[in-house]
C-alpha cells in the first residue's frame, strides 16, 4: 500500500504553498501563539505556542550542559530563569560572532601571527609549536568569513611565517621561499621545507658535538655552559651551541647514576662539574704554584746571602788573627840596633 501523500508539502516540492525554508519553519514551528495580538515584546513575553515552550526549555538544557564548565555560560545567564533556549543561543551568537566582535576576534588573530617568534629549537617552544599556532589562527580567521571577516589570503599566510622565524640557520630556505613564486603562495609546502631542515641540522649538530666529545682533551679549552637550573627567559637567552653543551651534560648526568636534577638557581653539588668551574679550580692551582715558585725563591736568596756575610765575617776575623801574630813576633828596630852595640863592646 503506498504511502500517504503529505497534506502540505515541503518546499521545493509540487503543491507545496510555502516560498521558502524560513516561511514552511514559521508555519512548522510557529513560536507565537497563533491568532494571538501581538506586542512590542513578544519575543520575550509572549504569547508562545505550546511547543515553542517546550523546544525553548530543551534547547536551554542542552546549552547549559555544553557551556557550564566554561566562561561563556556567564553570558547565557539572562536566560536562566525562563529556561529560554532561544533567547541564550541570540545571546551567544551577538556576544561571539556580532558585527563589532567578529573585527575584534579577527584582529587578535593578526596580532598573535604578526608577534609570533621563532628563534631555534628549544624546550618548550619549537618550529612544529610555531607552524601549529599558525594554523589555529587560519582556522579562527577562516571561520569569521561567513560572519563579514574579508579573509586572509595564501600568501599573507606565508609573509606572516617568514616574518616570525628569527634565526639566521633558516635564512637560506627563506629566500629560497621568497624566489619561488609558488612557494611564496603555498604555506603547507613552505612548514615542509622548514621542518626538513631543521631536522636534518639537528642530527648534523648532535653527529657533530659526538665527534667535538672524543676528540677533545684536557688541556683543550671547553665550551661555556653550566649544568644548572635555568628560568625560561635565562635558557632563550644562551646560544643555541651552549644550550647543545648543557643537555649533552645532563644526559651523561643522568646516564651516571641518580638522574635528580640540580637545585633552582646552583649547580648540582658533588655532581658533575661545570667547565666554567674546572675552568677557575685550574686557574687557583696555577696561582697557588706560582706563589710557592717565588716564596722558595726568596728563601734561597736569603740563605746565599746568609752564607756570603758569614764567609767574610770569617775572613775578618783570620785576617786580624794574622795581623796580631805577625807584631808580636816582630823585633822593634831600636832593640836590634841596641843589641849589636853591646856585642860589639
Amino acid at each position: 500500500m503506498p504511502p500517504l501523500a503529505a497534506v502540505d508539502p515541503q518546499t521545493g516540492v509540487v503543491g507545496s504553498t510555502h516560498f521558502s525554508h524560513d516561511d514552511e519553519m514559521i508555519v512548522r514551528g510557529p513560536i507565537l501563539l497563533a491568532g494571538a495580538v501581538v506586542g512590542p515584546d513578544a519575543e520575550t513575553l509572549g504569547p508562545f505556542a505550546s511547543s515553542f515552550l517546550v523546544d525553548r526549555a530543551e534547547v536551554w538544557e542542552k546549552l547549559a550542559e555544553i557551556l557550564l564548565p566554561h566562561d561563556a555560560f556567564t553570558v547565557i545567564k539572562a536566560a536562566k530563569k525562563t529556561r529560554n533556549g532561544r533567547l541564550a543561543y541570540q545571546l551567544l551568537f551577538r556576544h561571539y560572532l556580532g558585527p563589532n566582535n567578529v573585527g575584534n576576534m579577527a584582529g587578535e588573530a593578526e596580532q598573535v601571527l604578526a608577534s609570533a617568534q621563532y628563534k631555534g629549537e628549544m624546550n618548550q617552544w619549537n618550529f612544529e609549536k610555531y607552524a601549529l599556532m599558525h594554523l589555529r589562527q587560519h582556522l579562527i580567521l577562516e571561520a569569521l568569513v561567513i560572519h563579514g571577516y574579508t579573509g586572509i589570503d595564501a600568501g599573507s599566510k606565508v609573509r606572516y611565517l617568514l616574518n616570525g622565524i628569527r634565526c639566521a640557520a633558516l635564512d637560506a630556505v627563506r629566500t629560497r621561499i621568497m624566489s619561488d613564486e609558488d612557494l611564496s603562495q603555498d604555506f603547507a609546502r613552505c612548514v615542509t621545507l622548514f621542518k626538513d631542515f631543521v631536522k636534518q641540522s639537528a642530527q648534523v649538530n648532535r653527529a657533530q658535538l659526538g665527534i667535538a666529545a672524543m676528540t677533545v682533551t684536557p688541556g683543550d679549552e671547553q665550551p661555556k655552559g653550566e649544568d644548572r637550573w635555568y628560568s625560561i627567559d635565562e635558557w632563550r637567552a644562551l646560544p643555541e651551541d651552549e644550550q647543545a653543551t648543557i643537555r649533552v651534560a645532563r644526559a651523561a648526568r643522568k646516564k651516571k647514576g641518580g638522574g635528580k636534577n640540580p637545585s633552582k638557581g646552583s649547580p648540582k653539588k658533588g655532581g658533575q662539574q661545570s667547565f666554567g668551574s674546572v675552568k677557575k679550580l685550574k686557574d687557583k692551582i696555577k696561582n697557588q704554584k706560582r706563589q710557592l715558585a717565588v716564596m722558595n725563591a726568596a728563601r734561597k736568596n736569603d740563605g746565599a746571602a746568609d752564607d756570603d756575610a758569614m764567609s767574610e765575617a770569617s775572613s775578618d776575623r783570620d785576617q786580624r788573627k794574622h795581623s796580631a801574630l805577625t807584631r808580636q813576633n816582630a823585633v822593634p828596630r831600636k832593640d836590634r840596633a841596641g843589641k849589636g852595640a853591646d856585642s860589639k863592646s
